[in-house]
């Protein structure tokens, strides 16, 4: 996937910046980037924390050796007919490095997730939560209905812009603060700035890139998807998800 990133000098467009994309020719905040099978023999090493280690040996389901029961739990958890939150905020701390099982399954029910979702953790971060998830019984968190102050929405709004950012553009967080030329803990603290930090990230997110417009006095968002422009209210865009068909 190709997008555009203006000028810091002139806020024209000047060059693009090459991503690695399921469509390079195409350039949407409607497809993500795909997260696929990188080996042959469909194992992949995760680092699992120590506490989730203990508490796979201890388990009942514990089957000769770690690396294969933790593949079985990951197949469980994701056959589960409850809904799986990840938590986008959840840090990830060192463990033990585990070669598991991750199947063409998986990586189509990641995806699907992430599409629905919009999180920005690491496949290691959600592997561990998805491990997690299961062992606690699989609990489904009910989804609460809030009355936002614009303060509140806004800062939504701005949460909501990043996450749609790196899930599309195939960005790590570091890239995207390096293009805004803000320090590197930004985005693990967007969710507590205040007005002004907010409106003044918005600012940013603007200037840099020109398919995406938050449009502060219009309350509204602007999306370019293949050339077309979208606008959304700020309620709207908040419930925006990136096409299943796209």
């Amino acid at each position: 996937m190709a997008f555009k990133i203006k000028s810091k000098k002139s806020k024209v467009e000047v060059q693009q910046q090459e991503v690695i994309a399921t469509e390079k020719d195409s350039v949407s905040f409607d497809k993500i980037v795909e997260k696929n099978q990188s080996t042959k023999s469909g194992y992949t090493f995760i680092r699992l924390n120590e506490e989730i280690v203990q508490r796979i040996y201890e388990n009942d389901c514990f089957d000769t050796d770690i690396a294969k029961t933790t593949s079985n739990i990951i197949t469980t958890a994701h056959s589960s007919d409850k809904r799986f939150i990840v938590d986008n905020d959840k840090k990830q701390s060192k463990g033990k490095l585990v070669n598991v099982k991750l199947n063409d399954d998986f990586f189509k029910m990641f995806n699907d997730k992430k599409r629905e979702q919009l999180f920005t953790v690491s496949l290691n971060n959600y592997v561990n939560q998805l491990i997690e998830w299961e062992l606690n019984g699989n609990p489904e968190v009910e989804k609460v209905s809030e009355v936002l102050s614009y303060e509140e929405q806004l800062n939504r709004v701005a949460v909501h812009a990043t996450s749609l950012v790196l899930a599309t553009k195939g960005l790590k967080k570091s890239d995207l603060v390096k293009m805004l030329e803000m320090p590197i803990s930004t985005i693990s603290r967007l969710k507590t700035f205040k007005i002004n930090a907010t409106l003044k990230y918005i600012e940013k997110l603007n200037f840099v890139f020109d398919d995406l417009t938050i449009d502060l006095v219009k309350n509204r968002v602007i999306l370019i998807n293949d050339g077309a422009e979208s606008i959304y209210n700020f309620n709207k865009f908040l419930n925006y998800k990136p096409s299943h068909n796209a």
